[in-house]
């Protein structure tokens, strides 16, 4: 019975060491735009505008906490409270991003889908914090309107 309790605590050391968030299940999610441009982020949820985010030039445009209660962090998506993200440089390109709510491979978007939908595609500031970056990339691949 010690020895079940010794292997249960072990266990929870090991998955408190590699857990992304902090213990109590909250995470912090930044989004900043490293181009000179003006960028303008809109979220969306069922097509219904939540919210309009700008940045004149580099800076961050969304930086937010949730506590899921869960004893792991939260998913972009849970962050974002949208199911779209519609992002735009200087009034002059538009590049889209929606929420994959249709697993691929266990419910992990490929490799080279870069969104702010894709944990993936957020660098580990420290732990429960994670920063994706909008980059000129983005502007060059973004669709003139």
């Amino acid at each position: 019975m010690k020895t079940m309790r010794v292997l249960k605590l072990i266990v929870l050391a090991i998955a408190l060491q590699y857990c992304e968030c902090d213990a109590d299940g909250s995470g912090r999610y930044i989004i900043d735009n490293s181009t000179n441009r003006q960028v303008v982020m809109r979220l969306f949820l069922d097509n219904i505008l939540l919210e309009t985010l700008q940045v004149m030039g580099e800076g961050t445009i969304f930086d937010r906490t949730l506590d899921t209660g869960r004893f792991t962090g939260p998913e972009p998506y849970e962050v974002l409270d949208a199911d779209s993200v519609v992002v735009e440089f200087d009034d002059k390109r538009r590049i889209s991003f929606a929420f994959q709510s249709i697993p691929y491979e266990l419910n992990n978007y490929p490799p080279e889908a870069r969104s702010p939908f894709n944990v993936d595609s957020y660098k580990k500031v420290k732990d429960g914090v994670l920063r994706y970056v909008f980059t000129e990339s983005d502007y060059e691949i973004a669709i003139e309107y």
